[in-house]
């Protein structure tokens, strides 16, 4: 097992590898899994959100090579959930709105990154008619009071219902390797006990072990094709 100080490193290593691989996807392969990726969330989503009338799922804009959600965010308006999309805040900035205390985790810690990210919720005729910032340029940072954002109420982690995870690699235990931001472990861990969570990622993001820290989160479930 390498040293603690060791795994910055390999994480490093393991997501330039890893991304290098996801992109070489072929495009048409790509948006074929993608479509049966999405699939399985919303089996998973119709199992466990079906005694709730409207529920908050959280998803994400794909970026790059990422798994496109397409599909399962029209499936999730059309069954009345409320979609929240991650947007991100200027450095050092939290929703004053919303998120104006520092959030515990469900084990009473606070999570070990604070988190510049927040969910935006996006009606069905604003993600079908509008251009949303945080949609079309997803790393994009905001203000909390920007006006570009201001039609978007920030929502709090409790809130949400159901949630998608992006990440670069996994392993056959569900743990994940994310960007390196901590946003979604930040995010995740402060999400009621309960609710859903589910990675998206392709097969040829597998890995044999992601190096783990201490506040690296496993995933109770992953969607992959």
């Amino acid at each position: 097992m390498c040293e603690p100080k060791d795994v910055p490193e390999r994480k490093r290593t393991l997501r330039r590898e890893v991304i290098a691989r996801r992109n070489s996807i072929p495009e048409e392969i790509r948006r074929t899994k993608s479509r049966r990726i999405c699939q399985l969330i919303a089996e998973e989503f119709n199992r466990v959100c079906t005694a709730k009338a409207h529920p908050t799922v959280a998803v994400y804009a794909a970026m790059n090579s990422e798994v496109d959600l397409k599909d399962f965010i029209e499936h999730a308006y059309g069954c009345g959930a409320r979609v929240a999309f991650p947007c991100m805040n200027e450095t050092g900035q939290k929703d004053k709105d919303e998120h104006s205390e520092q959030r515990r985790s469900k084990s009473g810690h606070k999570p070990p990154m604070r988190s510049s990210m927040v969910m935006r919720t996006v009606s069905c005729r604003q993600y079908c008619t509008q251009e949303v910032p945080f949609i079309t340029n997803p790393i994009r940072p905001y203000a909390t009071n920007d006006a570009a954002v201001r039609g978007y109420p920030a929502i709090p982690p409790e809130e949400v219902d159901f949630a998608v995870v992006p990440m670069v690699a996994f392993d056959d235990s569900f743990m994940r390797l994310g960007y390196g931001g901590g946003n979604y472990d930040s995010f995740l861990s402060a999400m009621r006990s309960g609710s859903a969570i589910i990675g998206a990622a392709f097969d040829e993001q597998r890995v044999a072990s992601t190096p783990v820290e201490s506040h690296d989160l496993r995933l109770p479930n992953i969607a992959h094709a």
